[in-house]
């Protein structure tokens, strides 16, 4: 059938349309959802659990209360418009070691742990179970929640209540308490000179020519030594608590170039020799100016050397 003109009962604009008033016995209307589902469920206060597509209007939480006196699976909670739930357990039954679990699911019959955190506790620790009392919260990942009961019951209840959210919670913030276990290593940002602040520094001004660093164990990230020596020196690097004696043999050696009063040689070893952890030396660090290379020659004028080694 066909009108000319088009039927005036044809789809307008809202500000042209008659508002439409429902009969007095209409039955029930379904609702689509976005997704194209039947929306079977609604959340208001005091109703119970929600259905899957149910939408939440005039409230965001629901309250659910237990009381269980035997060794069991709780009731199985339907919250999938429910994001966050919050356990309180005010009584656990009494004798044998009564645990209480926290479960989910997706279907309904196969339940996975889920990991909730203590709210009345100064320390944070996520746990999918308890033997004790408090409130235990976090977000809810699934479908369906449960608690179990385990241990031995003797006597008295287990209860508590649960409290679902269509929001989550708050997020909880963490105290972290750290202490030095066993030996740590320093590692400095290559390019940096941030992580030596804190070293020490051997600094030799023409005064001797060996000396030690330290008596322990130590790590070196510099070695430098300024010289005004007309002839080819070595600096020797020993892993010693002592000064080094006439032909000890030392762990690193390396050439000083030739210098003048005003032209030093210079000779720096850094992190691009010692690398950003720096060199460990497990019985000291001693040094010295030898005349030789590969034993400890000790040369004889102590002023025309500038010898400082940077180390923890």
């Amino acid at each position: 059938m066909t009108y000319t003109p088009a039927n005036p009962n044809g789809q307008a604009a809202m500000a042209n349309s008659t508002p439409v008033v429902l009969a007095s016995d209409q039955t029930a209307l379904t609702t689509k959802l976005s997704d194209g589902t039947n929306m079977v469920g609604v959340l208001v206060p005091g109703t119970p659990n929600a259905t899957v597509n149910a939408v939440p209007i005039a409230a965001t939480t629901l309250s659910e209360t237990f009381s269980v006196t035997s060794v069991s699976n709780g009731p199985t909670y339907d919250v999938g418009n429910y994001r966050w739930v919050s356990v309180h357990i005010v009584t656990q039954y009494a004798g044998g070691s009564p645990v209480i679990s926290f479960q989910i699911s997706n279907d309904g019959v196969n339940f996975s742990s889920i990991t909730l955190i203590a709210a009345n506790s100064g320390v944070v620790t996520a746990v999918g179970s308890t033997t004790g009392t408090g409130v235990w919260h976090g977000g809810l990942a699934a479908r369906y929640f449960r608690l179990t009961f385990s241990g031995t019951y003797v006597s008295g209840a287990a209860t508590g209540t649960i409290l679902f959210s269509s929001q989550p919670g708050g997020v909880t913030t963490m105290a972290v308490n750290a202490a030095q276990n066993g030996t740590w290593g320093l590692t400095k940002a290559a390019g940096s000179t941030a992580g030596l602040n804190n070293a020490s520094i051997n600094a030799n001004l023409g005064a001797a020519v060996s000396a030690v660093s330290k008596t322990s164990t130590g790590t070196v990230f510099v070695a430098r030594c300024e010289s005004i020596d007309g002839t080819l020196v070595y600096l020797q690097l020993f892993m010693s608590a002592t000064i080094p004696a006439a032909g000890a043999v030392p762990l690193l050696s390396f050439a000083v170039p030739v210098g003048s009063a005003t032209a030093p040689g210079v000779l720096q070893v850094d992190e691009s020799f010692f690398g950003t952890a720096g060199r460990s030396f497990s019985a000291g660090i001693a040094w010295g100016v030898s005349t030789t290379k590969a034993t400890y020659t000790a040369t004889t004028t102590a002023s025309n050397y500038n010898v400082t080694i940077v180390y923890i």
